[in-house]
């Protein structure tokens, strides 16, 4: 990640007790963060961040708009993020390192803390493994155009079909039953 400095929170120089930071998350953010998955959205990041002398207690509440790509007709789709609450607890020792998910270690001597990534990644894991538009919103001249390239399913079976058939009979020798057993199961999750 480079040129993300908007989203350190210098912690040395505040007052132990709870302190709140907030942060507009748009595709400036998206474009600083290398492989990006998401390449635009109109987020709110609010961190609150409790501060002791042993430790800080990080809770991030994010919602907003990200701008994606619908896994049906590769067409822009916009995703609502709402509920997206998660906490950090970053301990303090003698380097700087991850621990877990939700524990980081920072080593005494840091004065400031990026919460960029996790702000990234709290967005990544809000998201649902497909995204696609709602019924009839795709776009239909895509999703033609996609037809070309797709193999239909009904074709390779009728395909596989017709290659057991010739196997079985250029075969005169039995089937062992274990496989007989497991050919029967073909096409039954269909």
């Amino acid at each position: 990640m480079k040129n993300l400095r908007d989203y350190n929170i210098a912690f040395k120089g505040l007052a132990n007790g709870t302190h709140s930071f907030t942060y507009a998350i748009d595709k400036s953010f998206f474009s600083q963060i290398e492989d990006s998955l998401i390449e635009d959205g109109e987020l709110t990041a609010e961190v609150v961040m409790t501060k002791s002398e042993q430790m800080l207690k990080l809770k991030f509440y994010i919602s907003g708009t990200v701008k994606t790509i619908c896994d049906i007709c590769l067409g822009e789709v916009n995703y609502f993020i709402d509920d997206c609450e998660e906490d950090i607890i970053v301990k303090f020792g003698e380097t700087t390192e991850e621990i877990d998910e939700t524990l980081f270690q920072l080593a005494h001597e840091e004065n400031e803390i990026s919460v960029a990534q996790w702000i990234y990644e709290f967005i990544c894991t809000s998201l649902p493994v497909r995204i696609t538009h709602e019924d009839g919103e795709c776009d239909q001249n895509m999703l033609k155009e996609l037809q070309h390239y797709l193999v239909s399913d009904v074709n390779i079976r009728e395909s596989d079909d017709k290659q057991e058939s010739n196997s079985e009979d250029d075969n005169d020798e039995p089937i062992d039953p274990r496989w007989a057993a497991l050919k029967g199961l073909r096409g039954k999750n269909n």
